[in-house]
């Protein structure tokens, strides 16, 4: 469930834009107390804090005990930064970057995706939020409180031809940590690598996802006319000018060219780029393996008369 209020997005951002200190180390992170010199008062934190663990867009990095004052600091993982993304795309804001260190390769090759696809990529950025879904394996309300649990839960979409095929995946349980009630004066717990094969494969699988929907544009034409739709047709609507046919057919042409001349610079990124290329070719294999793998159905289907 990677949903967020625009409170809690501006929650959200603040701890990603803190991930870095002032020395440009991997920060510690905020308190509850510390949000307030970015503008967020404590209690409208505290009143968020739950849903933010329990669905891991933040996790507990350090705990420091002062006597009857803790000071818990929490850091932001892979899947807020995904949530943040997501409300991000849905308020029509076509400047959106990728840090570094959450998406490292997207990073890498994201100013050459923004001056080739231009806003083509973040259609299809958003198209890419909507087809990964992360989120508890259950949830539920008992008394009017609302509980999650369970194991990390992933579904991505893969268009192919006329359905989609939707692909499940457990991680680990994950590791929450939960703060004492009482320690000795000035000590201190840290969970830095808390979770983190976890935050990687999230990484991973949001970075395979967006580049093979980049490369999806190039294998169907429906994917192509989709997009071609979202990003010429509704802007034509603001023109008092009528186009003529030919018109529109030429724009699309030029349009569909272009499209394709990047998805080729991008299939000669990946197979130039060794990370890459092992990425997408091996989620790629994991994905067909799995739709292989019809022995339930067939099982059925051969005690059928």
């Amino acid at each position: 469930m990677l949903d967020l209020t625009t409170k809690q997005a501006e929650i959200i951002k603040v701890f990603i834009e803190q991930y870095r200190d002032e020395s440009n180390q991997v920060s510690n992170g905020i308190t509850a107390k510390g949000l307030e010199k970015y503008g967020i008062e404590p209690k409208t934190f505290r009143n968020h804090r739950d849903y933010f663990l329990k669905n891991y867009f933040l996790r507990l990095n350090k705990v420091e005990y002062h006597g009857f004052e803790n000071y818990s600091y929490f850091q932001i993982t892979r899947l807020g930064v995904l949530a943040y993304l997501k409300w991000q795309s849905t308020q029509k804001i076509s400047d959106i970057d990728l840090d570094r260190d959450f998406f490292p390769k997207l990073f890498e090759y994201w100013g050459e995706l923004v001056e080739s696809y231009e806003q083509v990529l973040f259609d299809v950025l958003r198209k890419t939020l909507e087809r990964i879904e992360i989120r508890p394996e259950y949830e539920g309300i008992i008394n009017g409180e609302k509980i999650y649990g369970g194991k990390l839960e992933e579904t991505i979409t893969i268009p192919m031809g006329m359905i989609d095929v939707k692909i499940f995946r457990k991680y680990k349980q994950i590791d929450v940590q939960e703060i004492p009630k009482k320690r000795d004066y000035n000590t201190e717990d840290v969970f830095e690598l808390s979770n983190q094969e976890i935050d990687d494969k999230i990484t991973e699988r949001f970075t395979f996802l967006l580049f093979f929907n980049l490369l999806h544009l190039g294998t169907s034409a429906g994917e192509l006319v989709n997009t071609y739709m979202q990003n010429y047709i509704e802007y034509d609507k603001n023109d008092s000018t009528e186009q003529s046919e030919d018109e529109v057919k030429e724009i699309y042409k030029g349009y569909a060219e272009r499209t394709l001349e990047n998805v080729t610079k991008l299939f000669v990124i990946i197979n130039q780029d060794k990370t890459l290329h092992t990425l997408v070719k091996s989620t790629i294999k994991e994905i067909t393996d799995m739709l292989a793998n019809r022995k339930t159905v067939q099982a059925i289907y051969d005690k059928l008369d």
